[in-house]
């Protein structure tokens, strides 16, 4: 069961937005690779694995830059935010632990769309079940609605990504 709608995305008041690299690495107006970019949890378990959707828009030394479109918790927020798209290098240690899953090519103004429905998809109180995944499922379903993306190319990505750790629970896809 889903719990309540949190007020403002899940937008802490006592922090700021985090810093986004947008005015750095600038998006081009070109088709790019859109994938489903799965880091996995320390737990080793697959439902703790952090999800997000991507595409690569730069380097930076040799760490990849990615517009994500992803929820996040913040340092002692008890909840996930969603910040909106933003811009951001990947650490040594997320590379070194993470897969990209393709969830096929996007141009530039499919991107864009995409990003208004992850920009605009709200967060819930936490109850235990519901993460990132359940966002991502969100985000994907709604895309598919808008005929950016086709079912089987995310719910393929998707199953793939529930295999990345140990089973525990069901399916992200069944809620």
């Amino acid at each position: 069961m889903v719990g309540k709608v949190l007020e403002n995305f899940g937008r802490p008041t006592h922090i700021l937005r985090p810093v986004d690299l947008d005015h750095i690495y600038r998006e081009k107006q070109v088709d790019l690779p859109i994938v489903l970019h799965v880091t996995l949890a320390p737990t080793g378990i697959a439902r703790d694995n952090h999800w997000t959707i991507a595409w690569q828009v730069g380097m930076a030394d040799t760490y990849k830059v990615h517009r994500r479109v992803q929820i996040v918790r913040e340092i002692l927020a008890s909840h996930l935010t969603n910040w909106g798209a933003m811009t951001k290098a990947s650490t040594a240690d997320t590379q070194a632990n993470s897969f990209e899953i393709s969830l096929g090519v996007m141009g530039y103004e499919q991107r864009r769309r995409l990003e208004e429905i992850g920009n605009g998809m709200e967060v819930y109180e936490p109850d235990g079940e519901w993460n990132c995944q359940n966002w991502v499922v969100m985000v994907l379903r709604k895309a598919e609605e808008e005929g950016l993306i086709e079912k089987k190319v995310w719910v393929k990505a998707i199953m793939e990504a529930e295999g990345l750790g140990k089973k525990s629970g069901t399916s992200v896809l069944s809620s």
